[in-house]
């Protein structure tokens, strides 16, 4: 995820929006997230807590700095990280996973 940034706040270098359009997902593909174990996480979340950037209520919380998620099933997928005000400046992503042809 972001090449070879990781994943981070996002700055020039860096959109994830933009990277995550750049890909065609399907069940079984995998998404690496490379970031600092101590200072960052990844938050699987729903369509609404995206939206607001809400970390209450994450459907998975990974924090181990290389976290490699298998995409099991088609539809929407929501990801942001777990850092207070790291959503809120743009650390976050959604993809659109089709199924496999």
């Amino acid at each position: 995820v972001g090449e070879s940034a990781g994943w981070m706040i996002p700055s020039a270098a860096v959109n994830y929006s933009a990277w995550a359009l750049k890909h065609n997902y399907h069940p079984g593909d995998t998404l690496l997230f490379n970031y600092q174990q101590q200072g960052d996480s990844v938050l699987e979340v729903n369509r609404a807590d995206f939206m607001n950037c809400i970390k209450t209520n994450p459907i998975n919380h990974h924090s181990d700095g290389k976290t490699l998620i298998r995409i099991s099933r088609p539809g929407p997928h929501w990801f942001i990280s777990g850092v207070p005000g790291h959503c809120e400046q743009g650390q976050k992503f959604g993809i659109m996973v089709t199924p496999a042809s």
